[in-house]
């Protein structure tokens, strides 16, 4: 059976619905109704939802809302509390494996099939693949891919694993290569702590240049930013997605090739939530996945580029030529005529252990400074989710839940400003408990007040980094504001970028989007994180590792 393991995609409050009385609800209350069913999914099925489950509700004459949520978020969910379920009547997960994790506390989840699949491919820019010999049906293995990786022949990106799924596919794919495994053979934990694997998974890991915490910002930053990502590691869905909408654009496709002997398939499972006795809602439940794997909708799937479920490696033997020509195309390396074994995923414990591994040993150390707004119009609600973030980012407990540990290695700075800075700097090196708990008090005795000053903190996060001198690991400055900066001297950002530093801006309420936006992220190559929840914002933030 082929399974990817997921992970968690940071919360996203996008909400699609299947009727127009609904579109503008969040599913965040249950309904006991049969007619309603509420749908939490990975973003990986958000074209799906909007195309093929959306018009089937509608036609059905049932009510569909579908929040978006990573794997981990899924999973923090089923197992949280036993006795108080969430509020969804389905999860969509983007795998089996991830889901299984999630479930096995409660066991409350029923029902579960996989919808379709996806293959994780290594996708670039058409002169990059020229230059490194992947071309459109090259015989292409993970050794040469992770050679090219090893070397820095190519700028290459791919997700943060511990939070998105694609990248945690692509990481155990890495994990049994080095192990030596053949496809048919799943990882073990005594090869997970075995030289080898800890060595070549910990060089590769640190070679890659970016590694946003979810897929989709993988693939928005990289198609908006080719100078600086010439291929990735990503969802073969998502790329035939993105070459249909360039080429009709009149922009150039990205050439695709598969990591042969470490080929790995999403296999998105739809499963129940029962809240109670509800046979109309499990059977409205159950035509809908009936529906989502018969022939007609598992065509409709092709035609988004979704492989089905029962298929053969990368075999496609039966696929309608106008699709062949318009979604599977051979001119972009698409395979439809090979068969391929998949990988096994491990155990449970073991995908736990190398997760918890890939965030305390196998990540590239970085250096973290934190400016975090402090004004007066922090009040209330946005000095509340900054301390509900502190809870999550420097409680170890709680990191560990979200998959978001800080490395032994780790440098971790926190201003709060207003004015000037009125808190800090406080600087924890390392990543022992009682030192990042002090961390978090030190945040959360703050409070707002005052004024507005960004360029006055990433002033002094560049006396941080200047401190540390030629430090090779890697380097980040988050800020987070809601206010517009009083001061428009940019010679701290121009230091920043000088020294390759990019800035992390989460903007909420009032913010000044165009200077952060186009100015402080535009100048130092960062992200720009526009949300209204500041705890998944800064969760956001603090994948980018």
């Amino acid at each position: 059976m082929r399974r990817a393991f997921a992970a968690a995609l940071a919360a996203m409050t996008l909400v699609a619905a299947g009727c127009s009385s609904a579109a503008d609800k969040k599913p965040d209350t249950y309904s006991a109704d049969p007619r309603v069913l509420n749908i939490v999914m990975g973003s990986e099925q958000h074209l799906v939802f909007e195309q093929i489950v959306a018009p089937w509700c509608e036609k059905n004459k049932l009510v569909c809302n579908a929040k978006e949520l990573g794997s981990v978020d899924q999973a923090n969910l089923l197992s949280e509390n036993c006795d108080k379920l969430p509020p969804y009547d389905i999860f969509w997960f983007a795998s089996t494996v991830f889901e299984q994790i999630g479930n096995q506390r409660c066991n409350t989840l029923v029902d579960s099939k996989p919808m379709f699949s996806s293959p994780i491919v290594f996708a670039g820019w058409r002169p990059v693949m020229d230059r490194l010999g992947f071309t459109p049906g090259s015989d292409t293995s993970i050794r040469q891919i992770l050679d090219v990786v090893d070397a820095g022949q190519a700028k290459v990106w791919i997700t943060n694993p511990t939070q998105s799924n694609s990248g945690a596919t692509a990481f155990f794919g890495f994990l049994n290569y080095f192990a030596g495994n053949p496809p048919g053979k799943a990882l073990t934990q005594d090869q997970l702590d075995s030289e080898p694997v800890r060595s070549g998974i910990t060089r590769v890991m640190s070679k890659f240049d970016h590694t946003p915490p979810s897929t989709k910002m993988l693939m928005d930053e990289c198609i908006a930013a080719p100078d600086r990502c010439d291929a990735l590691f990503t969802y073969e869905a998502l790329v035939i997605e993105a070459n249909r909408d360039r080429v009709a654009g009149g922009q150039e496709p990205m050439t695709v090739v598969y990591p042969q002997g470490s080929l790995a398939f999403a296999d998105s499972p739809l499963g129940f939530l029962p809240h109670g006795d509800n046979p109309d809602k499990q059977a409205n439940f159950a035509a809908l996945q009936t529906y989502l794997l018969s022939p007609d909708a598992q065509q409709a799937l092709l035609g988004l580029g979704r492989r089905p479920v029962n298929s053969s490696g990368l075999e496609l033997p039966n696929l309608p030529q106008n699709i062949a020509d318009t979604v599977f195309r051979r001119d972009w390396g698409i395979v439809t005529d090979r068969q391929e074994q998949p990988i096994r995923f491990p155990s449970a414990s073991v995908i736990e252990s190398a997760l918890f591994n890939y965030n305390t040993e196998y990540r590239q150390p970085g250096n973290f400074v934190y400016c975090i707004d402090g004004s007066g119009s922090m009040k209330g609600d946005g000095w509340n989710g900054v301390t509900s973030a502190a809870d999550i980012l420097f409680d170890p407990d709680t990191a560990k839940r979200y998959m978001l540990l800080a490395n032994p290695r780790d440098s971790t700075t926190v201003f709060i400003f207003d004015d000037g800075i009125k808190g800090g700097p406080w600087t924890v090196e390392g990543n022992k408990r009682d030192d990042l708990l002090g961390l978090r008090t030190d945040i959360t005795d703050s409070g707002p007040g005052g004024g507005t000053n960004i360029r006055g903190c990433l002033a002094r996060a560049a006396e941080v980094f200047r401190s540390y001198g030629a430090d090779p690991r890697k380097k980040t400055v988050v800020l987070m504001t809601d206010g517009q900066d009083g001061g428009h001297d940019n010679t701290a950002i121009d230091e920043l970028a000088a020294m390759g530093i990019p800035v992390i801006a989460i903007g909420f309420g009032d913010v000044d989007e165009q200077d952060l936006r186009n100015v402080i992220v535009a100048k130092t190559n960062g992200t720009y994180i526009r949300k209204d929840n500041l705890v998944g914002a800064l969760r956001d933030a603090a994948g980018f590792r």
